[in-house]
């Protein structure tokens, strides 16, 4: 699940010895209307649900579906994953059409039974007619 949250946040990584979560930590580059990808893998499939907070949703996968009636209203239609990928491990994102606002810190929530860790990275570059904005987000194992 990738969720938007407030504020800024740091570039960090964190592994655990179930599950670890990859990601790059070069910006992406975009301007409005164009797409990019939040990049977001773990080195084995893991199960995804829904977690219950005031965060809002950009896009679930569950119960091996994606699950777009979770979406919060601006990325409704403009946010999937590549569900094919999703037993490969990679839980990357496309956002479609993307909006200066857009710009936010982004979290990839990938839950396992027995933990969950956070690892944090990457970075969009939103260059269009608007000033420069900035999307983060982070990984959760």
């Amino acid at each position: 699940m990738f969720i938007k949250l407030p504020g800024g946040i740091q570039l960090e990584r964190d592994e655990s010895r179930r599950v670890t979560v990859f990601y790059s930590y070069e910006p992406v580059y975009a301007h409005a209307g164009e797409d990019v990808t939040l990049s977001c893998s773990v080195d084995t499939h893991v199960n995804v649900t829904e977690r219950a907070d005031s965060d809002t949703i950009v896009h679930l996968f569950e119960g091996g579906q994606s699950r777009p009636e979770s979406q919060g209203d601006t990325y409704r239609g403009r946010a999937r994953f590549f569900s094919q990928e999703i037993p490969k491990g990679n839980f990357s994102l496309l956002l479609e059409g993307v909006r200066t606002a857009d710009a936010g810190v982004y979290k990839c929530v990938v839950y396992t039974e027995q933990e969950q860790r956070e690892t944090r990275g990457g970075a969009i570059r939103n260059f269009g007619w608007a000033a420069l904005h900035t999307m983060d987000y982070i990984t959760v194992q």
